[in-house]
């Protein structure tokens, strides 16, 4: 199983998911936040609406709201995606 499907398995199954941001050396912005989030959301024909576009970054989906953590790992940085309900 590619590592595409094991990410949509553990988003279907769990209410948090993980999206890297490959290539950024620096602590992101809240506008690259949303950014990232926004295209994940267009690639996977979803509809999120932000409730905060600053940080911390948060979103409805699905009618449940996320809050968006950051992670420095391996010298990049990584969103983890939680439910906040």
């Amino acid at each position: 199983m590619g590592m595409l499907n094991k990410l949509k398995k553990f988003f279907i199954t769990s209410k948090s998911w993980v999206i890297d941001l490959k290539d950024c050396t620096t602590m992101p912005s809240g506008k690259v936040i949303v950014d990232t989030v926004q295209n994940w959301a267009d690639e996977n024909q979803k509809k999120v609406t932000f409730v905060s576009n600053m940080k911390p970054v948060t979103f409805i989906l699905d009618g449940t709201k996320y809050i968006v953590n950051i992670n420095r790992e391996r010298g990049a940085y990584t969103l983890y995606i939680t439910n906040c309900e």
